[in-house]
């Protein structure tokens, strides 16, 4: 009985992956969109259910300065954009979009290799 509630409390805990993030900025009171989406004003902490651990585009905007664009990674963390110098400080390592880009590239390439490795053994099994 006791395996079988400790598989069911780990089943739970691992389908609730959170992402925290804490976004602030200089000056403050800038417009945050995630994904395209108007979120909040800075400064300001959000925990979000992430169990698809997805990287999410933010924007950072405020009349008379440059937007400011990143990833949020599905580790979160601390966000400090200085919209000022358009420079952004993370508390974790730094995702630009073109990253995020290179690395969704490279898990459809591995996707592909693996879906035509498992054809192949398909058409092995089956043909022979």
């Amino acid at each position: 009985m006791n395996k079988i509630l400790t598989t069911l409390i780990f089943v739970v805990l691992a389908g609730c992956s959170k992402t925290s993030i804490i976004m602030t900025s200089e000056p403050s009171d800038a417009q945050v969109t995630i994904n395209d989406n108007i979120v909040r004003y800075t400064p300001f902490e959000v925990s979000y259910s992430n169990a698809q651990k997805r990287s999410l585009i933010y924007a950072v905007r405020k009349n008379g300065y440059d937007t400011v664009k990143g990833v949020i990674t599905p580790i979160g963390g601390n966000f400090h954009i200085d919209l000022k110098t358009s420079k952004i400080i993370t508390s974790e390592p730094f995702m630009s979009i073109d990253d995020l880009a290179k690395e969704d590239a490279r898990k459809r390439d591995e996707l592909e290799k693996r879906e035509a490795i498992e054809d192949a053994e398909w058409d092995i099994d089956n043909n022979f």
